[in-house]
């Protein structure tokens, strides 16, 4: 059987998922192949009905003709061992969907500086900005995670080699090379690199979307290294999983949170806007506008994610998101428990401020306005 590899297309997306059994009646969608290569060297795959009622004789048999000619190695190969499928995913960038800012966005928002201090470089090309990491990292020890799927990014490929000569400028090659851990494809030219120069290297876990990485040791390890509790992280992570599985769809906050955003877009929305009183937030910020820009954002449809750090834009762009053009909505992410409290005490001076905390000053502010708002505001999901 010769098979025709081609890129999914935007409409096909629900079918490479498991989902929900509404979405499936809707969808057409018979059942969901599960693989596993095991070791390494093995497949074993595993079928779940969808609807049962489709699954006919013949397609059985053309469901295992697919299956073989995927792993024939005189065929396609794509599915013969784990590595000829890192290999594949390296020849075709488009099947590696990457995130810098789910490690970042975690570290920046609850790390208590206790632990080592974390650089993040491989994400500009800029002389100044690098220079200014060297600085930064004089009279310093220092080790390199390199994160990088298919490395063929020019941003982490050119920081890594300049880290490289920088450790390589200051130890042995033997104690340059234990500094050193890359995440990375199997099969790749990164791969290659720490094999030849005896870096420790991790693989990229096949089985998981880049953007979803923050739970693996992509995301994990500089967590860890930078203090983060990343057991309680991973327990609270799961526990949300369960939550959004099992529970009634009317409660589902992720659920919620997508039919609102939809309604929106579809009365004529363009942008939502993500704020929060929480600076901690910042680069989860860039994480989420990440997230939604390269998922959304293909044939000509999306909404176009932007943010807003208050209270300080809040007097840079609220006149605009009050009486600006009706371009966007709000999106509010609220914190239910804070790490810290400040109240803000009377001191004789005559201001408008009674005995009250910060935090409540924050929460009039996005919940009584001043004046009925001409924006839409969708509460998000707690933190």
């Amino acid at each position: 059987m010769q098979l025709d590899i081609t890129r999914i297309k935007p409409a096909e997306i629900p079918f490479a998922f498991d989902q929900d059994e509404q979405l499936d009646s809707r969808s057409g969608c018979i059942g969901r192949l599960q693989g596993d290569f095991g070791a390494g060297r093995e497949f074993h795959a595993e079928w779940f009905d969808h609807q049962t009622q489709f699954k006919t004789h013949d397609f059985g048999v053309e469901l295992n003709k697919v299956v073989h000619a995927l792993r024939a190695k005189g065929g396609c190969g794509l599915l013969a061992d784990r590595h000829q499928m890192a290999a594949f995913c390296a020849r075709h960038p488009e099947t590696a969907l990457g995130t810098g800012y789910a490690a970042r966005s975690v570290i920046e928002a609850l790390a208590d500086g206790t632990g080592p201090q974390i650089v993040y470089v491989g994400n500009t090309l800029s002389a100044n900005a690098m220079n200014r990491m060297l600085r930064q990292l004089e009279g310093k020890r220092f080790a390199v995670d390199c994160i990088a799927k298919n490395f063929e990014t020019l941003e982490p490929g050119a920081s890594f080699r300049v880290l490289r000569r920088e450790l390589a400028a200051r130890y042995a090659p033997a104690e340059a090379a234990v500094r050193i851990i890359c995440t990375g494809t199997e099969g790749s030219s990164l791969e290659e690199l720490c094999t030849a120069e005896r870096y420790t290297f991790l693989p990229f876990l096949l089985n998981v979307g880049g953007r979803y990485t923050a739970m693996t040791y992509v995301g994990l390890l500089p967590m860890a290294v930078a203090g983060i509790d990343i057991r309680t992280l991973v327990r609270g992570a799961a526990e949300m999983e369960q939550t959004l599985r099992t529970g009634v769809p009317e409660d589902n906050l992720a659920l919620r949170y997508a039919v609102l955003r939809n309604l929106y877009y579809q009365r004529g929305y363009k942008l939502e806007l993500l704020a929060s009183f929480e600076p901690q937030f910042r680069w989860f910020y860039k994480w989420w506008v990440q997230l939604f820009a390269e998922s959304e954002g293909k044939d000509g449809k999306g909404l176009f994610p932007v943010t807003a750090e208050y209270s300080e834009e809040l007097h840079a762009v609220g006149q605009y998101i009050q009486d600006g053009a009706p371009l966007m909505f709000e999106t509010f992410l609220d914190v239910e428990v804070r790490q810290d409290s400040l109240v803000v005490m009377p001191d004789g001076k005559a201001d408008h401020f009674a005995t009250t905390s910060t935090a409540r000053i924050s929460t009039t502010s996005t919940r009584r306005p001043s004046r009925p708002p001409s924006r839409p505001t969708a509460r998000s999901c707690p933190a």
